[in-house]
């Protein structure tokens, strides 16, 4: 789950494929955007909290601090800077590097299903984590994790409750980008 030095080269090759000018890395049972993923939650959840905290009791808060700092540092204003800018991050990051590397990917269209499903096929999982599906295959444990595939009927219901979520995503991404370019100009 840690950033490993392997990370470095997964980028650099997902973004040689990105581009056409390399092959697709092999990766293991941690991708490195999903590491970045659950880093940048716990980070986010930290900073949102002590943030929040210093907005929900500004009083308190303030008096914790010397008095000479005090009177130069608008704690309860700093923590609202930086209690916005987090949500804007995170959503942002969500509706972006998320959503891209989990639902836009071509193969996964219209949506990934695993997180409904909580179960993919063997092609997705030699696909996506190749070095892992070896890893488990020279085991002999790769039988282990066989599931039966989703029904059709569970298949239509993901769809049916994912794509809307997913419609709804994208147009909150649109009105960011319109809010930034608006507040640029």
């Amino acid at each position: 789950m840690l950033i490993q030095p392997r990370d470095i080269f997964d980028i650099v090759g997902d973004l040689k494929w990105f581009l056409g000018i390399g092959k697709r890395p092999d990766f293991d049972r941690w991708i490195y955007w999903e590491k970045f993923e659950y880093l940048s939650l716990m980070w986010g959840t930290l900073v949102m909290a002590l943030t929040g905290l210093i907005l929900w009791f500004p009083v308190q808060f303030t008096k914790i601090i010397p008095v000479s700092i005090a009177s130069i540092v608008d704690l309860p204003s700093i923590a609202l800077i930086i209690h916005r800018y987090e949500a804007i991050l995170a959503a942002g990051f969500i509706f972006t590097i998320h959503f891209f590397h989990t639902h836009l990917l071509p193969e996964k269209m219209p949506v990934d299903e695993a997180i409904f499903t909580g179960s993919i096929t063997e092609e997705e999982f030699r696909h996506e984590r190749l070095n892992q599906f070896k890893r488990l295959e020279n085991q002999r444990q790769l039988h282990d994790f066989k599931v039966a595939p989703p029904s059709l009927f569970v298949s239509f219901l993901t769809r049916l409750f994912a794509v809307p979520i997913l419609i709804t995503g994208l147009i909150m991404v649109g009105f960011m980008f319109t809010a930034l370019i608006v507040w640029a100009i």
